[in-house]
């Protein structure tokens, strides 16, 4: 819409444009997306939204009444020009935003929180296991506690899962795969102390079995929590 009114081609000085409820419109959709999105995505993503959020919407709402009131006494050109400024405000409000909540999405998790948790926790010896999938990323945040040297067990993967879907994986892991709960239930009451890397919900799942195992909670990022035996 900026683009038809500022770089139009056509016969004349004056070419074909919307009608002037369409460049309304057009204004106004940034601040109703600013208004609506901190109220729609909590609900979509399952996310606590931020305070920053909450006043957002307020604003937004304040401001899109101000220019519905105004925008029958504003041109086309004005009503271009402020949808774009009002568009690349709401592009750094999200910009802002997001970060708060990106770790709390399901399909959009940033590993860095959880592989510098499990630096922090990890010291030679360490036994670390991955449990429920193998965090695509996690060795470039938790070197060297993760890494080619020192690999960690593998539990509770679907054969059709990351990694395990690639031919000749499942091999490579060896030994270092844990076969079944039982084998996880062994090297959680041994002696040594392990890090575990696990989906939401396996602390919980495991304490049911261990018993008069503790297992306490280190760090909890997104859909993964690491926890440990000792």
């Amino acid at each position: 819409m900026v683009a038809m009114r500022f770089f139009a081609t056509g016969q004349g000085s004056d070419p074909p444009q919307p009608p002037g409820w369409v460049w309304r419109v057009c204004m106004t959709s940034p601040v109703i997306l600013m208004a609506v999105v901190p109220v729609i995505a909590p609900m979509i993503y399952h996310v606590d939204a931020p305070a920053g959020f909450k006043v957002q919407a307020v604003v937004a709402v304040a401001a899109l009444g101000f220019l519905v009131w105004r925008g029958r006494s504003l041109s086309r050109g004005r009503c271009a020009a402020l949808a774009l400024v009002l568009s690349l405000l709401n592009l750094q409000l999200i910009a802002v935003g997001v970060p708060s909540v990106e770790t709390d999405l399901r399909g959009n998790q940033t590993l860095k929180p959880l592989g510098l948790a499990l630096l922090r926790a990890w010291r030679p010896g360490v036994t670390v296991v991955c449990w429920g999938g193998l965090p695509q990323g996690l060795p470039f945040y938790a070197f060297p506690a993760v890494s080619s040297t020192n690999r960690p067990f593998l539990g509770g993967v679907a054969a059709d899962r990351l990694p395990f879907e690639f031919p000749g994986n499942r091999e490579r892991f060896g030994r270092l795969v844990l076969p079944d709960e039982n084998a996880m239930i062994r090297l959680l009451s041994g002696e040594g102390r392990v890090l575990v890397v696990a989906v939401s919900g396996s602390r919980a799942h495991f304490l049911s079995l261990l018993g008069n195992t503790p297992l306490s909670l280190v760090a909890r990022v997104g859909q993964w929590e690491l926890f440990s035996n000792r």
